[in-house]
């Protein structure tokens, strides 16, 4: 499973530098940031210091340093708990 999650985030935050098109719906990215890192990483939560409020591939770029530590803490097993 979490290579599946790092494996979607990754070609997302790809793909998202390289389309400037808005989605109507959801991304299999956003709703798997959603189904399994928004609980505990949320501005109310703010599990570790992060928060992924906001987060979306089309964002990815932009917030680097969130998109990073993410990809990181999946590569490594430590995430999802």
């Amino acid at each position: 499973m979490k290579r599946i999650l790092l494996t979607a985030l990754a070609i997302g935050s790809i793909g998202s530098s390289l389309s400037a098109q808005q989605p109507t719906t959801a991304s299999p990215q956003t709703e798997l940031v959603a189904q399994y890192c928004a609980t505990c990483h949320s501005e109310r939560g703010k599990a570790g210091q992060l928060s992924l409020a906001g987060w979306t591939p089309q964002r990815a770029t932009g917030m680097r340093d969130t998109t990073e530590k993410m990809i990181k803490k999946l590569r490594a097993g430590m995430m999802p708990p």
